[in-house]
């Protein structure tokens, strides 16, 4: 040995270089180790999540199961409701007698609620949720 390393460095030095090659990592229970070998079945799957044509494909296929979605909306009832108030001033006032007589309230109020439910449209509602689903089954094939 030379004489710029020590006798503890030098032995030191010797058990780190040894001690590369049987170095293994700890991993805490429940977390996964990767390893730098790939299965078949990762291997594929892994091509298949980075290729864009694949998930344009997976795009369309949420596409068109929105689009089932809301062509299935037409058979949900509608409910509307709208309300309004005016206030009227002034008021014409009749006289009769010792008393008077009021045309029209000062506050008028008006309230309106709505529903409606297709009761029959000759299967077109039909028609197109089956063309809807097709479409969904085209985009996943």
């Amino acid at each position: 040995m030379s004489d710029s390393f020590s006798t503890p460095a030098a032995f030191v030095f010797m058990l780190a270089v040894l001690g590369i090659g049987t170095a293994h990592a700890q991993s805490a229970p429940g977390l996964d180790v990767i390893s730098d070998s790939l299965t078949l079945d990762g291997t594929v799957r892994s091509v298949l999540d980075a290729n864009p044509a694949i998930t344009t494909l997976d795009e369309l296929a949420n596409a068109a199961n929105g689009r089932l979605a809301q062509t299935r909306t037409g058979f949900l009832p509608q409910i509307t409701g709208t309300a309004t108030y005016t206030r009227i001033d002034p008021v014409i006032k009749i006289p009769l007698g010792g008393e008077s007589f009021q045309i029209a309230p000062n506050n008028n109020y008006d309230a309106h609620i709505t529903a409606q439910y297709l009761l029959l449209d000759f299967g077109k509602s039909d028609a197109t949720v089956k063309l809807a689903e097709s479409q969904v089954q085209t985009a996943k094939d």
